[in-house]
């Protein structure tokens, strides 16, 4: 399970939050913070998709301004609630998406955060 102590003051702030699937399976995501509040999971997409968290859907899931927040993808017929090891500061005032991409394999995933 991640690591809530890796935030740094020079992660990113933005008020969304984007999945990129370069994988080779189809996943769906969610979006967490520190004190295991969180998005349900999003719809699943395959290779090639992305899929957005906006404002209002993490403000309606308990996620406040300045909540230290990562990602964490669930992918069909391979490894479930696998996180990033990247986070970034919830800030609705900002006009940012935060971008992850998620490529490798069912077994074998790795996520990135692409600033």
């Amino acid at each position: 399970m991640h690591d809530a102590g890796s935030t740094t003051p020079t992660d990113p702030r933005g008020s969304a939050v984007s999945a990129r699937n370069d994988g080779g399976f189809v996943m769906q995501f969610a979006v967490v913070c520190q004190d295991d509040r969180m998005t349900s999971m999003s719809s699943r997409f395959a290779i090639g998709n992305t899929e957005t968290w906006n404002k209002a859907a993490l403000q309606a899931a308990g996620i406040k301004a300045n909540d230290s927040c990562w990602v964490v993808a669930d992918i069909v017929a391979g490894k479930k609630n696998f996180d990033a090891d990247q986070n970034f500061f919830f800030d609705p005032t900002s006009n940012k998406t935060i971008v992850y991409r998620i490529a490798g394999t069912t077994l074998n995933p790795n996520w990135k955060r692409v600033d």
